[in-house]
C-alpha cells in the first residue's frame, strides 16, 4: 500500500478552551491518494489489473491537548474509490460471492488512543 499525501496548516496558533477538557492547538488538512493490492489467499497466481484499488480523498484534522497534558489528534477523513470493483471475502473464505464497494469511505481517527 502506498500514499502520497499533501498537507497544509489552516491555523496553527489557535487557544480554544473547551470546557477545560480540550484546547484546540490547530486545523490542518490533507489532501490525499491511496493505491494497495489485495491479494487472495486461495489463488496462488494473481491477476495484479484486477487486485489493485486506489482512491482519492481528504483529511481534516484537530489538533489538540486533552486537559492540558496529552497531545492528540482528531482526524475525519473521507475518500472515494477511483476504481470501482468488488472485492472477494477475506473473512468467509469459503464464500465466493463479491462483496459490493461502497461509493466513499467515512474514516475518524481519534490518536492516542486512550
Amino acid at each position: 500500500m502506498g500514499r502520497v499525501q499533501l498537507r497544509d496548516d489552516y491555523f496553527t496558533e489557535l487557544n480554544w478552551n473547551l470546557l477545560h477538557f480540550t484546547t484546540v492547538r490547530a486545523l490542518a488538512g490533507t489532501l490525499f491518494r491511496r493505491r494497495g493490492r489485495h491479494h487472495d489467499l486461495r489463488e496462488l497466481r494473481v491477476r495484479a489489473a484486477t487486485r489493485i484499488f486506489s482512491d482519492v480523498g481528504y483529511s481534516f484534522r484537530v489538533l489538540h491537548d486533552a486537559f492540558g497534558v496529552y497531545q492528540q489528534l482528531l482526524s475525519i477523513d473521507v475518500a472515494v474509490p477511483l476504481n470501482r470493483r468488488d472485492t472477494s471475502s477475506c473473512l468467509h473464505p469459503n464464500d465466493s460471492r463479491a462483496l459490493p464497494r461502497l461509493p466513499f469511505t467515512l474514516l475518524i481517527t481519534f490518536l492516542p488512543n486512550f
